[in-house]
This record gives C-alpha cells, sequence and structure tokens, in this order.
C-alpha cells in the first residue's frame, strides 16, 4: 500500500525503471513546484522512449513554469511531430506562445485545438485574453461569453471578461462581472484587482483602496496590485504612500516598466526632475512602445526650453499612437515657440480634431491665431476655451478681447 502517488513511482524507478514511470513522477514533480526535477524524470523518459508525447507535453509544461518558453515550445513541437491533433500540446504552444507575444500564432493554435474539441473551456479564456491584447475587444468578449456559458460558476471567465467590458467603457458591467467573480471565488487575486481598478475609473477611490488591500492581503506578491492602489494613493494626493506602492512594485520587479512611469509622474509633479527623467529613462528601458513615457518626458523637457527634445518626444509617441491628443497639442506648443507657426497651427488642430472638448488645445491655437494677426479667431478660441472650463483664457480675454 503506497501512501501516495509519488511513492508508488520512486518505488517503480528504483525496482522497474521505465518511460511511464519517470513520465509519472515527472508529473508529480510538477505539482510539487519542483520543475527542474521534473525535467531531468521527463528528459529520463524520452531517453527510454523518444515517442512518448505526453513526456515531450509535459517536459514543455515543466520548462514553462520556469518561462523557458522557447524550450518549451520545441517540446511541444515534438509532442505534435508524433500526434498533430494532440489537443493537449496544441494548448499549451498557444500558452507559450502568448507568454512570448506572439499573439497572432498564439491565435492559430487556439483555433486549431477549437476545432478538434469546442468546448475546451481554457482555451476560450486564454484566447480571450490574446485577443484583448490585440484590441479586438468585441471578439475577446465572445469568447469570455462562451467560457461562461460552458461553466457558469467559472470566476477567471467573469474576471477577464470585466476586464474586457472596462475597456469598452461597460465600467458598470465591469464591476457586475467582478463581484459575481469574488462571490464564486472569494481568494482569486484578478477579481480584487479589476474590480480596483473599476472603481478608481469612477472615483471611487475608498472602494478601490478596500479592494487593492483585500487583493494584497491574498497575494503579497503581486507587483500589479502595489502599482495600481500607489496610482489610487496619487489621485487623491497620498503621495508618500504611493511612493511607497511604487518602490515595493519596481521591489518585486526591478524591470517593470509601468512602474518606473507611474513613479517618475509622482516625481516630476514633487519637483525631482532629476529623479522623474531617471525614472522615464528606465521606464523607455522597459516598454519602449509605451506612448506615455515620451509624452511625460517631453512635459519635463518643457522646463528647460529644450523645444527640439519636446518634439522629439512627441514625434515618438504620435508615432505610437495617433489618437493621442495631448501629444499634438504640446507639439504645437513647442513649435510655436520655435516660431514655426503653421506646424504648430496644424497641431493645435489636429488635437482639437482628436477631442473637441480640449480648452487648453483651445486656449493654444487662440494664442497663435492673435500672434498671427486674426484677433477675431484668437477671441473666439479663448471664450471655446473658457467655455470648457479652462481658466487660464480668462486673462487673454480681458487683455486682448474688448
Amino acid at each position: 500500500m503506497w501512501k501516495d502517488s509519488f511513492s508508488l513511482w520512486n518505488y517503480a524507478i528504483d525496482h522497474i525503471p521505465s518511460d511511464v514511470a519517470y513520465n509519472n513522477r515527472g508529473v508529480e514533480f510538477n505539482k510539487r513546484g519542483e520543475y527542474k526535477q521534473a525535467i531531468k524524470d521527463f528528459n529520463k523518459a524520452l531517453e527510454l522512449n523518444s515517442e512518448h508525447k505526453e513526456a515531450y507535453n509535459n517536459l514543455g509544461v515543466a520548462l514553462a513554469n520556469l518561462d523557458r518558453n522557447k524550450e518549451a515550445i520545441v517540446a511541444y513541437n515534438n509532442a505534435l511531430k508524433i500526434q498533430p491533433t494532440y489537443v493537449n500540446a496544441l494548448y499549451n504552444r498557444g500558452n507559450a506562445y502568448a507568454k512570448l507575444n506572439e499573439a497572432n500564432i498564439a491565435l492559430k493554435d487556439y483555433d486549431q485545438v477549437l476545432k478538434l474539441e469546442p468546448k475546451y473551456l481554457s482555451v476560450y479564456n486564454n484566447r480571450g485574453l490574446v485577443l484583448k491584447s490585440l484590441g479586438k475587444l468585441k471578439d475577446a468578449l465572445n469568447d469570455f461569453d462562451k467560457a461562461i456559458l460552458l461553466d457558469p460558476v467559472n470566476a477567471d471567465a467573469y474576471s477577464n471578461r470585466s476586464l474586457v467590458k472596462y475597456a469598452l467603457n461597460d465600467i458598470k458591467g465591469a464591476m457586475e462581472d467582478n463581484q459575481k467573480a469574488i462571490s464564486i471565488n472569494p481568494n482569486v487575486t484578478a477579481s480584487y484587482l479589476n474590480s480596483g481598478i473599476a472603481k478608481c475609473r469612477v472615483n471611487d477611490f475608498k472602494g478601490a483602496l478596500e479592494d487593492f488591500n483585500k487583493a494584497i492581503t491574498i497575494n503579497p506578491s503581486d507587483k500589479e496590485i502595489y502599482l495600481n492602489r500607489g496610482i489610487t494613493y496619487y489621485h487623491i494626493q497620498s503621495l508618500d504612500l504611493a511612493l511607497n506602492d511604487y518602490n515595493k512594485a519596481i521591489e518585486l520587479d526591478s524591470s517593470y516598466g509601468e512602474a518606473f512611469l507611474n513613479r517618475g509622474i509622482l516625481k516630476a509633479n514633487t519637483g525631482s526632475v532629476k529623479g522623474a527623467l531617471s525614472d522615464y529613462a528606465k521606464a523607455i528601458n522597459f516598454i519602449p512602445d509605451n506612448p506615455l513615457v515620451y509624452g511625460n518626458r517631453a512635459i519635463l523637457r518643457f522646463a528647460s526650453n529644450d523645444f527640439k527634445g519636446v518634439i522629439e518626444d512627441l514625434n515618438r509617441a504620435i508615432l505610437l499612437d495617433s489618437s493621442y491628443a495631448d501629444a499634438y497639442c504640446n507639439r504645437g506648443l513647442a513649435k510655436a515657440n520655435l516660431s514655426d507657426k503653421a506646424g504648430a497651427m496644424k497641431d493645435y488642430n489636429k488635437a482639437l480634431e482628436l477631442n473637441k472638448s480640449f480648452g487648453l488645445a483651445y486656449n493654444n491655437r487662440g494664442v497663435l491665431r492673435y500672434q498671427s494677426g486674426d484677433k477675431k479667431g484668437g477671441c473666439e478660441d479663448w471664450h471655446e476655451a473658457l467655455k470648457l472650463n479652462y481658466d487660464g483664457s480668462k486673462a487673454f480675454i480681458q487683455a486682448y478681447c474688448k
């Protein structure tokens, strides 16, 4: 009588070693989180039987658990050479590609799994996340709907669907999904995290902090919770607490670009220009495709009259996000300071095309129009800015629009 499966496979390996025994003990090591030992057993199983597709698949899982996703893909490929319709290997390979940000390749594997097994629940969840990352929000929503239809008490599906609803500005729907996820499983960190993010969006900062605090009690090593709690503290001007959370997030992951970005914003707004520039530089190193890093660094460059540097940063920001209205407005101001009036006007017009309620853009365009001899146009823009609650235009109206 064996006390557990691990003891059974140890005995089998000691007395009748086989690929089956090594593979099964490797599975037990995987369950225990002893991934390196699991890899040794799977490799031994494959030495004994190079056609053991489950051992290749399990080897891939162990490698993926160590973030060795490229090696994991090789293992899954070997399993699929033996059986091209092996759905577990296809699914796991899709997950590995997703972790490597190879979204389109991941989608091909997920699609193939669903052709072979249309009710494979986990695929809908994971494909939904990949579709969301590609901005295909309606397709992602459809996948999470299917996951919930297959399993109405799947907390992960509700939590993931809340992310899509949040991105679609269905804040109420996102909050309802998070509450449903929490009611199903009150110990899922992501549900509290997502709920906190949604509450922060509607300025329920107290509720958001309660959710983030609960999430931290469940998982005190989740960098995203500290980042988002830090952002919430920043909103309510608890700057020391915000800084502590950003520092904690960076302590947990020294390459966490979003934490460096938000810490840089905090430092910039508390007068620590040198510290902010240092954080922005690190953020650019880790998240070079985030337009907000360049947009915020450009604001600091204004302070030193580095208008060419401002334009350089904002060119990059706009290249990454052509709908970034603030970037057009600020680039227009930099161009105006370099006497490029035509370029400045074009940028202000673009900013207002993207955001018709942009008071600062109306104000700045008003200045440019007035300086170019269009007094009437300048005053019209300043009055429009004032209607949009941009108080900075009052002084111009009083001085020049009598």
